[in-house]
């Protein structure tokens, strides 16, 4: 039996939990709206690109840093390069496709990087979800090392480059 399956909650019912849920069936509901909302906001790019040499090439783009508009190019050039009937075949191929040596030990964030060519819009989902730092540290002790990247030093390099180095530094 799956974990989080039909056949878990139905037991769970059984056993006296009325909030027992189908968390691959949850799963699955918000990948797909996910995956929809990445998709949507990707399609005007897709049918109005701007030259390469535009002076105004992010224009288009709804994030507001370079770094994350230069994802977002990547991300669009890998979509419209493997283009083949929106992101259903995609998720189509994605749970078909599990390998089988997945483990609790393994680098995601690895993995999915190199399976960016053939998951775009997924691994660019996986990416986002990846960079956000699971932690029991407090909050306030997880934001004071912005205070170690802005020294003095660093703090002629603008709020874009701080971004950056601040993503950097917790997910590579």
């Amino acid at each position: 039996m799956a974990w989080g399956s039909a056949e878990e909650q139905k037991l769970e019912h059984e056993a006296g939990n009325p909030n027992a849920k189908d968390w691959h069936d949850e799963a699955t509901k918000i990948i797909k709206e996910t995956m929809t909302e990445y998709w949507e906001q990707m399609k005007p790019l897709t049918t109005s690109k701007p030259p390469a040499n535009s002076p105004n090439k992010h224009s288009k783009c709804p994030l507001k840093s370079d770094f994350n508009c230069l994802l977002w190019e990547c991300l669009l050039q890998a979509t419209v390069q493997t283009d083949n009937g929106g992101w259903k075949p995609e998720l189509q191929r994605y749970l078909t496709d599990i390998p089988k040596d997945i483990s609790k030990e393994m680098d995601i964030v690895a993995w999915w990087a190199a399976c960016s060519d053939d998951y775009p819009t997924l691994s660019h989902i996986a990416m986002d979800i990846c960079a956000i730092l699971a932690t029991s540290v407090p909050c306030g002790q997880l934001f004071s090392t912005g205070a170690e990247i802005a020294t003095n030093h660093h703090s002629c390099l603008g709020a874009n480059r701080f971004e950056q180095l601040q993503i950097l530094k917790h997910a590579w």
